[in-house]
């Protein structure tokens, strides 16, 4: 600019009037960069005051939020997990020996005095004097539930045991034979066993006997597991039916070694127990669950902790598909819907209270647990002041640019 040349003021106008529009401007900017951020700022997740008003929300909640202490610990305990409850009373007391169509039967026939019986003996036939029981060949009981006997011809099996089979057998020679005697013996019975597949180091179908036929006898027929137990989930089927449980369990409560039925299916499927764990903590991992159990504080121990800068202490939530009969002995309420196998639960843990940290090492996680820390309110209140900060200075500069 040369040299004695000012530049002039409007007429009307003074010094400060620019700097106040420039000022006027960038609060109008201000705030409206305010009201954008408050629905775009970045977050990790849901804060712990909205996780416990959507529980809250209405008359029928998507979840329900149960303050951990103590007693909570307790009634978890007092309510341990029987996955295979629902089939106890299936299996029964009912023999496994049925005969049913499809079997193969061994019958030997004795008659004091009296020699062998052949298949083809017909009823005027006389069997010669011999020594002992005689064995016919091996019989298939065919579609219609019965075998063909010499002497008696069709004779109806099915849903007999062997011994009744025997006496239905005895009944049908009377008359033709002077006091019979008669045993039978089952071979091989499709519809008396139960198949093994998975994770077991011989797969296939086993037959129950009265002596074998609990569910850790039909996993040592087909070879045992091939995986570490607390790895492998074990199904049974029957029929309609199936309950789920890891085979570690079932090696700890013999309570749960329930007697296998005809035709159940055993289904050994790999399954690695794992927590995942995200939001304000060390590090978010994926946490296995390598030990029987696994506690709250061990779950967070192994990822650094809570991250002191950003962490709500006050809300250390885990999220739940819980067992209905916890849910009612903690006195949730739920839709009472027939067959219902989980109620959605998100347990809170105050690590702010020096008593919470008892409670954390006491709450055992599960198995596709998810735990959550959510970040501080204050944390969101600086990540939004720093946007408006950001933005008003954008503003400001752009106005004060534009006023020279």
């Amino acid at each position: 600019m040369p040299d004695g040349v000012r530049l002039k003021r409007p007429e009307g106008t003074t010094g400060k009037r620019p700097y106040r529009r420039v000022a006027r401007a960038v609060l109008v900017c201000a705030a409206v960069a305010a009201l954008a951020a408050c629905s775009t700022l970045p977050e990790d997740g849901p804060s712990g005051d909205m996780v416990a008003r959507h529980a809250k929300a209405s008359a029928k909640p998507s979840y329900a939020l149960v303050d951990v202490d103590y007693r909570v610990t307790q009634v978890i305990d007092a309510n341990p997990a029987a996955p295979l409850s629902t089939l106890k009373p299936a299996s029964s007391d009912a023999p496994s020996d049925i005969i049913a169509i499809g079997d193969t039967l061994a019958v030997s026939v004795y008659q004091p005095g009296v020699g062998p019986m052949t298949p083809t003996m017909t009823a005027t036939e006389t069997p010669q004097v011999g020594q002992g029981p005689q064995s016919l060949p091996r019989l298939v009981v065919d579609d219609h539930g019965a075998i063909l006997m010499p002497y008696a011809g069709p004779v109806v099996v099915t849903g007999l045991t062997p011994n009744q089979a025997a006496g239905a057998i005895r009944q049908a020679l009377r008359g033709r034979i002077a006091d019979p005697q008669v045993i039978v013996t089952t071979i091989s019975s499709p519809r008396n066993s139960v198949v093994v597949i998975g994770e077991v180091g011989k797969p296939g179908r086993y037959p129950l006997t009265a002596n074998s036929d609990r569910l850790l006898d039909a996993l040592a027929s087909a070879g045992g597991p091939t995986k570490p137990a607390r790895d492998l989930t074990l199904t049974v089927v029957r029929g309609d039916q199936s309950a789920s449980i890891v085979l570690q369990t079932l090696l700890d409560d013999p309570g749960e070694n329930i007697r296998l039925g005809p035709q159940d299916q055993v289904r050994v499927t790999p399954s690695p127990r794992k927590v995942d764990v995200f939001g304000a903590v060390g590090k978010g991992a994926e946490i296995p669950i390598e030990d029987d159990t696994l506690t709250l504080a061990g779950a967070l121990a192994r990822i650094g902790g809570l991250n002191s800068n950003v962490a709500d202490a006050r809300f250390v939530l885990v999220f739940r598909f819980e067992r209905p009969e916890v849910a009612k002995a903690l006195g949730v309420t739920f839709p009472d819907i027939p067959g219902l196998k989980s109620v959605p639960i998100v347990y809170r843990v105050n690590l702010r209270d020096p008593s919470g940290y008892f409670v954390a090492g006491k709450f055992q996680v599960a198995a596709n647990d998810l735990v959550y820390v959510p970040t501080a309110d204050l944390v969101e209140l600086q990540k939004f002041l720093v946007i408006v900060n950001s933005a008003a200075q954008f503003f400001y500069d752009a106005a004060i640019a534009k006023s020279l």
